[in-house]
């Protein structure tokens, strides 16, 4: 049965099949990714909440929570739900067919994203609904992101280039409609989205760790110059070609290179030079990850023009990578996260001397530093703290301008 499933799972994410709208309605009719009543108590009356996100129901959490944040995030988020005493209902954020599957059924509260989450207030069959934001707010990313296609084309109009869309999580009808949003961003992203929700709870994303290193600050001299863009899907988007060309410009420094998808790689190949490195994935919770990105560099880099809060940043602190980023990133300012003037090359090329200039024994303070600081605020127990302060707060208090109509 296991292995009909996965053919299923399989035949479900082929092209010849998303176009066939009964040929999907069968294959999620036999996988399904929606999980219904979890905590439900037919003792006593409950309120409900839809949860739209990532489905748990095909989720090994003590694996795949270590690959992608979404996974413990929404662990933690089911966790401080069963503590509110909610009957959960829990789907895939983006699956029409969850929602077809939902219909008739009405919520107290809708959490998450994505066109699930957009149905139901569409609709209106939760009383109130809570926005998880992990991007900026897609009007700034599509103005952001047109600029960097533009200044793409502007240094290298004979390159073709993979315009990557943003993801479909996100739409302005859903910032629109919310009452409520927890952003995972910095206070600067998050000012562009008040004008459309005035109640927002900021949140911090959890780092991936790997429990195998020790803290360690020996490689820095010999890895001063080594430089780290460690990065996913969206490399335009997220600056990688603006920081390939400065470092043209940087010969004896070195920008190595990890995370490119496969179908990225056209247009950023062309780019490189010499000390700029393509390298293969690494698993962060492998030797590998330490041995040959952790020790074999000392600064992490983003020059992204638009971010929720970039995980990989996050992880790389934990480990004693510098971080550089720009404002954009989703990172609030302090003293152990620099930041780059602007996205451009010149701007890329100043700051990048300007930490050539720090001595070894400032850099190996800052390392330590940047390992502290992720530890108080990137661990998945802070995000976990965060979200049983943040959600009881919020409900209690809808809770409470409830009961209060309902009496008048």
């Amino acid at each position: 049965m296991c292995k009909l499933k996965n053919l299923i799972k399989s035949l479900v994410s082929s092209e010849l099949i998303r176009k066939n709208e009964l040929g999907r309605l069968v294959c999620r009719k036999i996988v399904g990714n929606t999980m219904m009543f979890i905590n439900h108590d037919l003792t006593e009356h409950q309120q409900r909440i839809l949860v739209s996100f990532v489905s748990p129901l095909h989720t090994n959490f003590n694996r795949d929570a270590l690959y992608h944040p979404l996974y413990a995030q929404v662990n933690q988020i089911l966790k401080c739900l069963i503590e509110l005493n909610f009957s959960i209902d829990i789907c895939d954020y983006n699956d029409l067919f969850a929602y077809k599957e939902l219909a008739g059924e009405e919520y107290d509260y809708v959490i998450g994203f994505g066109k699930v989450y957009k149905e139901v207030l569409l609709s209106k069959k939760a009383k109130k609904s809570i926005l998880f934001v992990t991007e900026n707010l897609p009007e700034v990313v599509e103005k952001k992101y047109k600029e960097r296609i533009s200044y793409f084309k502007e240094r290298h109009p004979n390159l073709p280039i993979v315009n990557v869309p943003r993801n479909d999580c996100f739409d302005m009808e859903q910032f629109i409609l919310s009452d409520m949003a927890i952003v995972m961003s910095s206070d600067y992203n998050i000012q562009s989205m008040r004008k459309y929700i005035q109640e927002i709870y900021p949140i911090n994303v959890n780092c991936l760790y790997n429990s195998a290193y020790t803290f360690d600050t020996s490689h820095i001299k010999g890895s001063k110059r080594n430089f780290l863009w460690f990065g996913s899907q969206g490399t335009l988007h997220k600056g990688l070609d603006i920081l390939i060309d400065a470092f043209k410009q940087l010969p004896e420094y070195t920008l190595n290179i990890y995370g490119v998808p496969e179908n990225e790689k056209r247009y950023i190949k062309p780019l490189l030079s010499k000390n700029t490195i393509l390298h293969e994935r690494v698993n962060v919770l492998s030797q590998d990850f330490i041995d040959k990105v952790v020790k074999q560099n000392v600064f992490v880099l983003s020059a992204s023009c638009s971010e929720g809060m970039m995980s990989g940043i996050a992880t790389c602190m934990i480990h004693g990578l510098i971080p550089i980023v720009t404002k954009e990133t989703g990172y609030n300012s302090c003293s152990c996260i620099f930041e780059f003037d602007g996205y451009k090359v010149e701007d890329i090329l100043k700051k990048i001397k300007q930490m050539d200039n720090l001595k070894i024994a400032d850099l190996e303070k800052i390392s330590k530093e940047c390992q502290e600081y992720a530890k108080d605020n990137f661990l998945l127990s802070s995000f976990k703290k965060s979200m049983k302060q943040i959600l009881p707060e919020y409900i209690n208090q809808s809770r409470s301008v409830y009961n209060k109509s309902n009496k008048l």
